[in-house]
């Protein structure tokens, strides 16, 4: 088993499940001390930038997501939709959770997939928005996205 932060479209348990990966259970996290950014290039430039998250020195910056326990077979999925080594690479950070910190695997964009001019899609950005609102992640900060 291993805990994964979802913060972009992987909020949003649809867009999870379609990927292959079901979790055993999901708890709405917050990273403090990043940022979301939407500058990660799409295999199809048509869809614009996805998320991406950046360390920032702002201590008041944070990205809200949801923390997903998944199977140890989830990871390769995970790597697949989220290409992992050629877009993707994955860190661990610590969510803090209504249960307590939790160390999680998330996903940050590679330097050569960089582009911040890119914008996101309104198609992308209804999937995240729709994943923060059914997984409660605080109304502000759905009204940001």
């Amino acid at each position: 088993m291993f805990q994964y932060f979802g913060y972009g479209s992987n909020m949003d348990m649809t867009s999870l499940r379609a990927k292959g990966v079901d979790p055993h259970d999901s708890v709405r996290g917050v990273l403090p001390g990043w940022e979301l950014r939407f500058n990660v290039t799409h295999f199809f430039t048509h869809e614009g930038g996805v998320g991406n998250i950046v360390e920032t020195a702002h201590t008041d910056h944070a990205v809200h997501g949801v923390v997903h326990q998944c199977d140890d077979e989830a990871l390769a999925l995970l790597d697949a939709a989220e290409a992992y080594g050629s877009g993707y690479d994955r860190v661990e950070v610590e969510i803090q959770t209504e249960r307590g910190p939790i160390v999680a695997l998330a996903y940050v964009g590679i330097d050569g997939f960089i582009d911040d001019a890119c914008r996101p899609t309104r198609r992308y950005l209804n999937i995240l928005v729709s994943g923060a609102v059914n997984a409660g992640i605080d109304a502000d900060y759905v009204d940001w996205l």
